[in-house]
């Protein structure tokens, strides 16, 4: 019964350990098995959270590479000919993983509190004017003034310090997460704001 179990839990922790990591283009990330990898769409089968599994289909375009447990790796990003300044596929996975890097670890610990206070107190003070519905455009412009530091704890290779392309897939990463929580938290912070307004005048 002892080598059953011992058995039982080396099998497990080999499927646990035989799972494909899929890189999209847009530097999201999944782990699980593919399915279908052959044809216009790929399919991969995806692990959630819980443990279950999600069958996910996007098209091969969207995918950057699959990395398989024995740790050979299907690129499906390819240059186009056509446009000779394209990336090669050496610099796409430098951009993809800059890209990757911002979407997971890249902190912006001030816009949504910021975002919330000031849009807030704008449309407080602008007493429900119809000039409050710019604040959030405003705001969220605003917030792609200042440079995007790359953050050394948000590196996951240190190989990656100072190339250019993944700075470019950083960059366009973490401005994406700013605007998205600029925006979100400026939308809040109005309708606070006018919320507030309501109820004291």
């Amino acid at each position: 019964m002892r080598w059953v179990l011992l058995s039982l839990f080396i099998l497990i922790a080999s499927l646990a350990d035989a799972q494909e990591h899929l890189l999209l283009m847009n530097g999201k990330q999944f782990y699980g098995v593919s399915l279908d990898t052959s044809g216009v769409k790929v399919q991969f089968n995806i692990e959630k959270k819980n443990g279950k599994f999600k069958t996910k289909t996007m098209f091969r375009d969207d995918v950057f590479s699959i990395t398989y447990p024995d740790s050979t790796i299907k690129t499906f990003y390819f240059p186009d000919l056509y446009f000779v300044d394209d990336y090669t596929a050496e610099n796409m996975n430098l951009v993809v993983m800059g890209k990757k890097d911002a979407r997971y670890h890249f902190r912006t610990k001030w816009v949504i509190p910021l975002g919330i206070g000031i849009s807030g107190l704008s449309a407080y003070l602008m007493k429900g004017s119809i000039y409050t519905l710019f604040i959030p455009i405003v705001y969220t412009g605003l917030i792609q003034i200042p440079i995007v530091k790359i953050q050394k704890e948000s590196i996951s290779s240190p190989d990656f310090i100072g190339n250019e392309f993944y700075a470019e897939g950083y960059d366009r990463s973490a401005r994406s997460k700013r605007t998205k929580q600029a925006l979100i938290s400026s939308i809040l912070g109005v309708a606070s704001g006018l919320l507030l307004y309501g109820v004291t005048k």
